[in-house]
C-alpha cells in the first residue's frame, strides 16, 4: 500500500510539473501538445483530454492483455484520473495568474517543469506497481506483433506532433510544437534514466518495502 500511495502521489506532482511545462507557451512534449491543441480547439479543459486520451490507451491495453490484469487497470484508472484533475487545477486555476514576461524566466520555469515531471515519472517507474497507458500499450502492441517497442513509443510522438501541427493550423491555432518540445526530448529521457539508476543504487529498501 505504500508504494501505490507514494506512487499516486508523484503521478500528481507530475502533473503540476505538466502544468509548468504549459504555463510559458514555448511548446511542450509531444504528446502534451496534441492534448493541448485539441483543447485549444475544443474548448475542454487540457487535463480532461489527456484523460480521455490515456483512457483510449489503457482500453487498448486491456484489449491486447486480454484482461489480466485487474488490480493494475484500477489503479491506472485513478492515477490517470488524479492526473487530469490536478492538471486542469494548476494550469486553470493555481496557475491562472502567473504572468511570465520574460523569455529566459519562460525557459527557466519550462525546464523546472520538465525536470518535476520526469523525476517524478522516474519514481513511478522505480516502484513498478502502477504502470503508465502508453508505454504498456506499446509493449503490448510490440509483444503481439513481434515488432520494436521503440517503433511503437516512437510512433505514438511523432503521431502526437504531426496531428497537434495540424490542428494549429487548420483551426488557427497557437502552434504548440516549438523549442519547449526540443528541450522536453533532450531533457526528459536523461533525467528519467539518471534518475533511475540512482534510484536502483541508493534506494533498494524503497523498492522492496511491503505494499
Amino acid at each position: 500500500m505504500k508504494k501505490i500511495i507514494t506512487s499516486l502521489l508523484f503521478y500528481i506532482l507530475g502533473g503540476i510539473g505538466v502544468s509548468l511545462t504549459i504555463k510559458p507557451a514555448i511548446g511542450i512534449s509531444p504528446f502534451d501538445s496534441l492534448c493541448l491543441s485539441l483543447s485549444q480547439a475544443t474548448s475542454i479543459k487540457v487535463g480532461t483530454i489527456n484523460f480521455f486520451a490515456n483512457i483510449a490507451f489503457l482500453t487498448l491495453f486491456i484489449i491486447l492483455s486480454k484482461g489480466k490484469y485487474k488490480k493494475k487497470y484500477i489503479l491506472m484508472i485513478l492515477s490517470i484520473l488524479s492526473f487530469g484533475f490536478v492538471i486542469n487545477l494548476f494550469t486553470y486555476g493555481v496557475f491562472k495568474n502567473l504572468i511570465i514576461e520574460t523569455y529566459p524566466m519562460k525557459i527557466l520555469i519550462f525546464t523546472l517543469g520538465i525536470l518535476i515531471s520526469s523525476i517524478s515519472v522516474s519514481i513511478v517507474l522505480y516502484l513498478d506497481v502502477i504502470p503508465f497507458s502508453i508505454e504498456s500499450s506499446c509493449i503490448e502492441l510490440a509483444r503481439v506483433t513481434n515488432k520494436s517497442f521503440t517503433i511503437f513509443r516512437y510512433g505514438v510522438d511523432i503521431t502526437s506532433v504531426l496531428v497537434s501541427l495540424f490542428i494549429s493550423f487548420a483551426f488557427n491555432m497557437p502552434i504548440n510544437v516549438r523549442e519547449g518540445t526540443i528541450i522536453a526530448l533532450i531533457i526528459f529521457p536523461g533525467v528519467i534514466s539518471f534518475c533511475f539508476s540512482y534510484l536502483n543504487k541508493h534506494f533498494k529498501t524503497l523498492k522492496k518495502s511491503e505494499d
